[in-house]
């Protein structure tokens, strides 16, 4: 498991997860609530043993984000959604 603050995210291996038939890997999003976030968050995995396949960007989509993935394989897709809220005021 991992947490900080009120967060927790609890990850099963691979054995475990075929015994309920989602034998992965698995792709997790992380909602966060600014860029900022993000980008911390990619700087403190940084400083570990985080596997990171990007890093974070701004997209055209409106999501800023990158990707990690665990040991095993399993993907975490970190972002903020910054364009949801442009396209409602822009509607």
């Amino acid at each position: 498991g991992l947490s900080k603050g009120q967060c927790r995210l609890f990850l099963a291996d691979a054995d475990f997860r075929q015994h309920y038939g989602n034998a992965g890997p698995v792709l997790t999003w992380l909602n966060l609530d600014s860029n900022d976030e993000v980008d911390a968050l990619y700087r403190t995995w940084s400083a570990s043993e985080a596997r990171l396949l990007c890093a974070p960007e701004s997209k055209p989509w409106g999501l800023h984000e990158f990707t990690a993935a665990d040991p095993d394989g399993n993907l975490f897709r970190v972002f903020h959604d910054f364009g949801t809220a442009g396209r409602a005021e822009a509607g």
